[in-house]
């Protein structure tokens, strides 16, 4: 029988094999420090690189990060400073940051828009047991590539759950954005849902610049994946 295996090692790669002046003079930022984010800080710190920490307000881990001797900031500032970012967060506390592209006066800024979501979560036990109705509200905050908040989304997804039958459905999504009338009159939103799943759609100047993912499971949490 013929033998796969062969040739198939995976290369690996250490230290020596890399150029680290390529990271000279330049500032790394992870966001998050939970099992994947201080063993990425600690290696790089570890190999001679300047890392920084940066985390959301509250955060357990911002103490145990200061006490291995990292600076921390919000994960706005620290995103700010630094020239190359890292992110390894999850959803579990309704934080994400993503980068978008969009256009100002028709002209596009690369990596321009970072969005930093904040929800508040309802749940309406009105109906009849196992059926409940949930709400949740998304905050998504953008910001310029100059780091200046240039309008704010506002997303309410409503759905349905029943934890008894194990079943999820997303019912609607609605969005609005404030900001200065520039900005905002060249944002808006189109939907779409499918059983658990929803989608909002954002757009800037009529060009696509994001897509919201949004999902109700059985316990009636909705969240942004």
């Amino acid at each position: 029988m013929k033998d796969y295996t062969k040739n198939m090692t995976a290369p690996i790669y250490y230290q020596s094999d890399c150029n680290l002046d390529l990271l000279k003079g330049k500032k790394i930022a992870i966001i998050g420090y939970g099992s994947q984010g201080h063993a990425h800080a600690l290696n790089l710190r570890d190999s001679g690189c300047d890392v920084i920490i940066g985390l959301y307000k509250g955060s357990k881990s911002w103490a145990k990060a200061e006490a291995q001797g990292f600076k921390v900031y919000t994960s706005a500032e620290a995103a700010k400073q630094a020239d190359i970012i890292m992110i390894l967060i999850n959803d579990e506390l309704g934080l994400i940051i993503e980068t978008r592209t969009v256009a100002i006066n028709g002209r596009p800024i690369e990596n321009s828009v970072e969005l930093e979501t904040d929800y508040s979560q309802t749940t309406d036990n009105t109906r009849a047991i196992p059926e409940q109705e949930t709400s949740r509200t998304f905050t998504h905050n953008i910001y310029d590539r100059n780091h200046t908040n240039i309008a704010t989304v506002y997303s309410t997804v409503r759905g349905v759950y029943s934890q008894v039958d194990s079943w999820a459905q997303i019912l609607d999504i609605s969005a609005y954005a404030t900001g200065s009338n520039a900005v905002v009159s060249q944002i808006t939103f189109n939907t779409s849902k499918s059983g658990s799943d929803g989608y909002l759609y954002i757009y800037f100047g009529g060009a696509s610049s994001g897509t919201m993912h949004y999902k109700i499971y059985t316990n009636g949490t909705i969240s942004n994946l």
